[in-house]
């Protein structure tokens, strides 16, 4: 009986859910932890002049980017071929550890560089296998609102990586920081460990090798009809499109931002990550009910009106310190909080739509074809494309925000990414 039991609530919905979305919450965090914290690796144990914090700080968020960008479809490939969804997500969840343990040691620039690159290759293993996994676990009429309230955790990381991060560096030191994210890390490892997923294949077992063979032509080119398929949809590409603009926009937020507020504001590292919470918290109030507003009326009207909001928004953020009326005292950061604040609330109109879209995409094609992407079918494929839209903003965005805030400035650099993306 105690063996059924514990059985039962291995498998249960809640601990399913709790594993699979807080991998995907440690996703963020370990994203944004090192935001506050990387001024302190540079300019106090690495001793790199401050003139250059600004070229590091986008190096070392764009080495995430690119190193995601390349390896998402390696790890898409092979999460698709295998049944072990558990097992791939512990791996990719505990390769956090080594990552997040050199960077805090960070001995030389070199270890910091390697450090970020482990927690990219973990990063996107836990967001392809994690979204993979969390899509059976819905029906598809309930699958924005799971989508939603997963993303207010995404969200939460965003929010208490930086916020943890730099409250405390200034309260407890530097290795007490480290020691909460290397705790989270493996709290999540055990949930994991002891959490039991439901059988990979859903079709009917006596039936499965005569229907396997029958389509083992199809498996031998699933991928080359996976990605002709996908990019050849428009709606896709829309899809694709949304992620990579919304990442290099709010990737601009962790390479310039630290520093902007820094010299305009005088601002420590404490309210530096108090700052990303502002820019968060908005969109972990109302991620839930962006999802269940999706659900009733699609998907486009809330992204174009999210989009919208964006453009003036950024506009009115690299205002303090560049127009008179919005001098960097006390109404220049008023205006910059409460602009932070309102681009949050937009961002929770835009952020769950390609992961949603191309789910839904995905499902039409296997209505008509169960085996047109494999037997297996093209889950982790179809999140392995979307991360790889989504890196590329990872990418893209340091690089041009760091070189367009060393050249032109704060505010024409908002300027430009107000009105080129959204």
């Amino acid at each position: 009986m105690s063996s059924q039991g514990g059985h039962r609530w291995r498998s249960s919905q809640t601990l399913r859910s709790i594993g699979i979305i807080g991998a995907l919450f440690l996703n963020t965090f370990e994203y944004s932890f090192i935001v506050p914290i990387i001024n302190e690796i540079f300019e106090c144990r690495l001793h790199i002049d401050p003139s250059k914090t600004q070229a590091n700080v986008s190096g070392i968020l764009a080495i995430h980017g690119l190193t995601a960008l390349f390896s998402a479809p390696i790890i898409g490939h092979f999460a698709d071929q295998t049944a072990k969804k558990k097992l791939a997500l512990l791996v990719s969840v505990s390769g956090y550890i080594p990552g997040t343990l050199l960077i805090a040691w960070s001995p030389a620039l070199w270890a910091v560089y390697i450090g970020r690159v482990i927690q990219a290759l973990s990063g996107t293993g836990v967001w392809i296998v994690g979204f993979a996994a969390l899509t059976q676990l819905a029906n598809a009429s309930k699958l924005g609102s799971l989508m939603g309230v997963t993303m207010s955790f995404i969200t939460g990381g965003i929010i208490i990586g930086p916020l943890a991060g730099g409250t405390f560096l200034s309260l407890l030191g530097y290795w007490p920081a480290w020691i909460v994210t290397l705790a989270m890390i493996s709290l999540d490892v055990l949930i994991l460990c002891a959490m039991i997923l439901p059988n990979e294949t859903t079709h009917d077992e006596e039936s499965e090798p005569l229907l396997a063979e029958s389509h083992s032509q199809n498996d031998e080119v699933s991928d080359w009809i996976f990605y002709r398929t996908i990019l050849t949809d428009s709606r896709a590409l829309v899809c694709l499109a949304v992620a990579f603009v919304l990442s290099l926009i709010m990737s601009s937020f962790d390479t310039t931002l630290p520093l902007h507020v820094r010299d305009a504001f005088s601002f420590g590292a404490m309210t530096i990550g108090q700052m990303f919470a502002l820019l968060q918290l908005p969109a972990l109030l109302l991620n839930p009910l962006a999802g269940k507003l999706r659900d009733k009326v699609g998907l486009r009207w809330p992204t174009v009106m999210g989009f919208a909001l964006l453009t003036p928004l950024l506009l009115l953020l690299g205002s303090p310190g560049f127009f008179d009326w919005a001098s960097p005292n006390a109404a220049g950061k008023l205006i910059f909080m409460i602009s932070l604040a309102l681009i949050g609330a937009a961002t929770s109109l835009i952020v769950s739509v390609a992961p949603i879209g191309l789910t839904e995409i995905l499902a039409e094609y296997e209505a008509e074809n169960p085996y047109i992407f494999g037997a297996k079918g093209g889950a982790s494929k179809i999140f392995s494309t979307e991360e790889s839209a989504w890196t590329g903003g990872l990418l893209v965005g340091p690089l041009l925000s760091g070189f367009l805030n060393e050249t032109i400035g704060y505010f024409w650099m908002n300027l430009f990414l107000g009105k080129a993306f959204p």
